[in-house]
C-alpha cells in the first residue's frame, strides 16, 4: 500500500442521472439542425440534377419548367418538396429521352450535383460521375484526341476519390466550383492550374477535418451516454463528426460546450453527493462537504475514531484533470516519526474499502500516483486550516473521559 495517493476519478451515467436535476434541453436540438442539413443538402442535390436536365432540354430545343424554391424552415416542407423533385426528376428524364437524338449523335453532358448527405453518403466513384460523365460514344475515341484535358481531370479524379473515401461529405462551394470548372474545361493549361488548385484545396481540408473529427472524439469521451435528449442529440453529432461524415461548426461546438458544461456541473454535484455518502456509510467524522469542491477545486478533512488525535485525512480535489488525492495530515508539530508511519499504514490498509463504496455508489477511481508510508513528512496543518465548526467539535469529543467515549456522531454534510 502506499501513504499520499493520487486517483483519477469518473463518475458513471446511471449515477449522473440518480444525483442531479436533468440537463435542460438544448433548443432548437443538435439533432434537429443535423437533420435539416441532411434535407437542405438532399434540396440542394435534387434541384442541381434538375436544373442539368433542364439546361439540356433547352440545348436540345425543349422547355423544362423547375418547382418553385422549397421553404426551407421547416422539416416537412422540405421533406414534401423533395418528393416533388423526385417526381419532377422522372417525368423531366421521360421528355428528355424523346428530344434526344440517337446516342451516337450527342455530345457530352456534364452533372455537377455534390455528393450527398452524411446519412445517405454516395460512392467515391458516384460523386466522380457526378462532374465527369463522357458519352457512350466517346468511349471508343483515342483518350487524347476526345479530351485535351484528360491528365488534369483524373488528377483531380484520383485526389477526389482518396478524400471522399475518407470523408464522404459535400466539397465545400469554392472546391464544388473548381471541380465544375475543370470538368467543362477545354485548354490543358487551365484544366492543370484548376487541378492544382484542387490538390491543395483538398490537402487544406483534409487536415482541417482531421482535426475536428479529433476534437470531436475528445468530447465523445468527456459527454457521457445519458438517455436525455439534450445529450443524446449531441453525441449523435459529434459522433457523425468522429466518422467523418459531419462538420464540427463553430455554432455546433458552442451548443455542444453548453451540454458539455451542464454535464460537468452535474459531475460535480454527483461526486459530492457519493463522497459524501461513502464516508457517512463507513463512520467517519467529516468536513462541511459543498458541491463546489468537485466544481471548483479544494479540499476537505476527514478522519475514523482510531485515528491518533490531530491526524486527519485530506482529500484534495482538481475538476480541471479528473483527480483527487489522499493523504495524512497532522495538525500542529506534536507527533512523532513513527506516529506519523502508523498513522499513514493505518489509513492505507482503510483507503481500498473507502474506493470499493465509492465505486459501488458510482464513483471510480482509477491509480494514478502512489507513495509508500513514511516516503514524505506528514503534512502539518494549523487547526485555521479546518472547519471551524468541525474543529470545535473535535476538540469537545476529545475532552471527553475515554471510559465513557462512544463513536463521534458523523457531522452534518453540507454547502
Amino acid at each position: 500500500m502506499s501513504g499520499p495517493k493520487s486517483y483519477d476519478y469518473d463518475v458513471d451515467s446511471s449515477a449522473l442521472s440518480s444525483y442531479s436535476e436533468p440537463i435542460a434541453e438544448v433548443h432548437p436540438t443538435v439533432r434537429e439542425r443535423l437533420e435539416l442539413q441532411d434535407l437542405r443538402r438532399q434540396v440542394q442535390d435534387q434541384r442541381r440534377k434538375l436544373e442539368t436536365l433542364a439546361a439540356e432540354a433547352r440545348v436540345l430545343g425543349g422547355e423544362l419548367r423547375l418547382p418553385a424554391e422549397p421553404d426551407d424552415t421547416s422539416i416537412a416542407s422540405l421533406r414534401r418538396w423533395l418528393e416533388q423533385g423526385e417526381a419532377h426528376q422522372r417525368r423531366f428524364q421521360q421528355e428528355l429521352d424523346q428530344l434526344r437524338p440517337p446516342a451516337g449523335q450527342r455530345r457530352t453532358t456534364l452533372s455537377f450535383s455534390r455528393a450527398s448527405a452524411p446519412g445517405q453518403p454516395k460512392s467515391a466513384e458516384q460523386v466522380l460521375a457526378d462532374y465527369f460523365a463522357p458519352p457512350a460514344a466517346e468511349r471508343d475515341v483515342a483518350p487524347e484526341k476526345s479530351d485535351p484535358c484528360r491528365h488534369a481531370r483524373q488528377s483531380a479524379q484520383e485526389t477526389i476519390r482518396r478524400f471522399h473515401r475518407r470523408y464522404p461529405i459535400p466539397l465545400p462551394e469554392d472546391l464544388d466550383c473548381s471541380m465544375q470548372a475543370l470538368a467543362a474545361a477545354q485548354d490543358p493549361k487551365i484544366a492543370e492550374s484548376l487541378a492544382s488548385q484542387i490538390r491543395e484545396g483538398i490537402e487544406r481540408l483534409t487536415r482541417m477535418l482531421d482535426s475536428e473529427r479529433e476534437a470531436a472524439r475528445k468530447l465523445l469521451r468527456e459527454i457521457p451516454e445519458l438517455q436525455e435528449e439534450g445529450v443524446a442529440s449531441v453525441r449523435a453529432y459529434l459522433q457523425a463528426v468522429a466518422d467523418g461524415k459531419a462538420r464540427l461548426s463553430e455554432e455546433d461546438r458552442r451548443r455542444v460546450g453548453e451540454v458539455r458544461k451542464r454535464v460537468r456541473t452535474r459531475k460535480a454535484q454527483a461526486a459530492a453527493a457519493i463522497l459524501t455518502q461513502a464516508l457517512d456509510d463507513l463512520g467517519y467524522s467529516v468536513e462541511p462537504i459543498s458541491e463546489t469542491l468537485f466544481a471548483e477545486g479544494g479540499h476537505v478533512h476527514f478522519r475514523s475514531t482510531d485515528m491518533g488525535d490531530d491526524y486527519f485525512v485530506r482529500l484534495r480535489v482538481d475538476p480541471r484533470e479528473d483527480q483527487v488525492n489522499f493523504n495524512v495530515v497532522r495538525v500542529g508539530a506534536s507527533g512523532s516519526v513513527n506516529a506519523d508511519l502508523k498513522t499513514e499504514q493505518d489509513w492505507c490498509r482503510k483507503l481500498p474499502r473507502l474506493l470499493e463504496v465509492l465505486a459501488t455508489r458510482g464513483m471510480r477511481a482509477d491509480p494514478r500516483r502512489h507513495l509508500e508510508p513514511g516516503a514524505v513528512p506528514v503534512q502539518q496543518i494549523r487547526a485555521e486550516d479546518l472547519d471551524r465548526d468541525y474543529w470545535d467539535r473535535f476538540t469537545e469529543e476529545r475532552k471527553r473521559p475515554a471510559a465513557g467515549q462512544k463513536t463521534p456522531q458523523t457531522l452534518k454534510k453540507g454547502g
